[in-house]
């Protein structure tokens, strides 16, 4: 992530995951606004450049954050690594309610029908992270 891709000025702060030159995406789905609430939303206010140290280097960010997880105490067992959050966030759409295709469009995965249309518009999805986001509670992660 590069500093020109945090949004957090604009209504709906955001991420943009967009077609570059010098890289490649893994699908065309990849590319998409990630919205940024919740400790999400914290953690890129107080680094709105985003982390240059991890700029296209997301091994080295997946091993470091992995590292302190399990220094932490925060991985139950060596199978739980940074990619399990993407297996919660997944449960949690599906526990929310959310459609089939608004968790293809948030996770960045292929629907597998035809497209019409640009799917949920970025409100109806924030309002929607806003339901399942984790936020601080005095310094603790805590789900809504």
């Amino acid at each position: 992530m590069r500093p020109q891709d945090i949004q957090l000025d604009d209504e709906i702060p955001h991420v943009e995951v967009a077609e570059r030159e010098d890289r490649r995406n893994k699908t065309d789905y990849s590319i998409r606004r990630i919205l940024l609430v919740g400790i999400a939303l914290e953690a890129m206010k107080q680094h709105p450049s985003g982390f240059p140290l991890y700029q296209d280097k997301a091994d080295t960010a997946s091993a470091n954050i992995n590292k302190f997880l399990l220094n932490a105490g925060l991985r139950p067992t060596t199978k739980h690594t940074v990619y399990s959050f993407r297996h919660t966030f997944q449960d949690r759409f599906e526990n929310a309610g959310a459609s089939d295709w608004m968790q293809a469009d948030l996770m960045g995965h292929e629907f597998g029908r035809p497209i019409y249309g640009d799917g949920a518009e970025m409100r109806r999805r924030r309002e929607f992270l806003e339901g399942i986001k984790f936020d601080l509670d005095g310094g603790t992660a805590v789900a809504d």
